[in-house]
């Protein structure tokens, strides 16, 4: 897999950003691989057959015999079943990967993030088990790096369905009125993360952009 994507930089940073990208985006990269592979397989196959028997060409038009044609299918068919359970598996495996750091263990603080049109807030909790709002944060979300935080994400009981988008730190949660989903992140690389609504929640949904989670 590497042989053939690894000059190819599909997204500059991902993979040092947070823990769980890398593992998504090598996901990616496998389907991508394989679909690459089988498709030139295909081709090749196909531009042969189609030369060799073109019209006029000499080559013999021999029917196969019924155990043959049953050989052939049955490998086919192998082939098939095993290329699909190769790939299912791994992304089982990854996705367990992914979904094992997806618990409040270490844990360092927790924020409240909601949407509303057309923004986002940001507020502290007291960091117990209660995870009660203490304060409002003003500006970006400042975290430290290699600490892991939990995100709850909601929206406003009155507003509309966003979704919480840091395309660079893996991050996409629907933020729903009245509900609330907790994401954990631990970001490995300092920088600026830009915020983005990745759900059409109205006419503004345009401009819901230009604030940012700041790793420090």
């Amino acid at each position: 897999m590497m042989f053939l994507f690894g000059n190819i930089n599909f997204a500059s940073g991902l993979q040092s950003s947070a823990d769980n990208v890398e593992t998504v985006w090598n996901i990616a990269y496998l389907s991508l691989a394989l679909s690459v592979i089988l498709g030139i397989f295909v081709v090749i196959l196909l531009i042969f057959f189609a030369y060799k028997y073109r019209e006029g060409s000499s080559a013999k038009r021999k029917k196969m015999s019924p155990k043959a044609e049953r050989n052939l299918e049955v490998i086919w068919i192998g082939l098939s079943i095993i290329l699909i359970v190769f790939a299912t598996g791994v992304t089982i495996i990854s996705t367990n990967d992914v979904n094992a750091t997806q618990t409040s263990e270490n844990v360092e603080m927790t924020f409240y993030v909601e949407g509303n049109r057309f923004s986002w807030s940001f507020f502290e909790t007291n960091n117990d088990k209660s995870k009660n709002i203490s304060a409002q944060i003003i500006g970006n979300l400042v975290l430290e790096v290699n600490k892991k935080y939990e995100l709850i994400i909601t929206s406003g009981d009155r507003d509309v369905i966003h979704s919480f988008f840091v395309y660079d730190l893996g991050i996409k949660q629907d933020a729903i009125p009245g509900r609330t989903s907790s994401v954990f992140i631990e970001p490995k690389t300092t920088g600026l993360y830009e915020i983005r609504c990745a759900q059409f929640c109205g006419s503004g949904h345009y401009a819901m952009v230009g604030q940012y989670i700041e790793v420090v």
